[in-house]
């Protein structure tokens, strides 16, 4: 919660040194939570979630962070769906189909439903550009 408190009030600073400086002071936060339990897949969410601002996200570590989460909370639709776009970001197609998926057969439907749909849309027409070719 504490880790929270810090990320909500860092997605508010204006002043970049001091967001910077609050989101250190949430992944502090974080490592400890994970260290306490690393299975749980808010806390990795939340540090892979950070990590978006950073110049060179996604890295390998960072995917690996979202992989952890999903698999540790595979019904969580929102997880899925922000590892997907890591993994799109990473030009990860394959992966992000995979965790797409469950999201676009949603019963419920909704707006995140159509977003999945919209995506996976993209990522076969990117492989019919490319004839057929996946990603790895």
């Amino acid at each position: 919660m504490a880790a929270r408190r810090r990320i909500e009030a860092a997605e508010q600073i204006t002043d970049e040194q001091q967001m910077f400086a609050t989101y250190r002071e949430a992944q502090a936060f974080l490592r400890r939570a994970y260290t306490t339990d690393p299975t749980d897949y808010r806390v990795l969410a939340e540090i892979a979630g950070i990590r978006r601002i950073a110049s060179d996200y996604p890295t390998e570590n960072d995917l690996e962070t979202w992989r952890m989460a999903v698999e540790h909370a595979p019904q969580v639709l929102n997880v899925r769906g922000d590892a997907a776009e890591a993994m799109i970001a990473a030009g990860r197609d394959d992966e992000a189909e995979a965790y797409l998926l469950p999201i676009a057969n949603d019963p419920h439907g909704g707006r995140n439903a159509t977003q999945a749909r919209r995506r996976l849309a993209e990522i076969q027409a990117r492989r019919a550009a490319n004839g057929g070719a996946t990603t790895p």
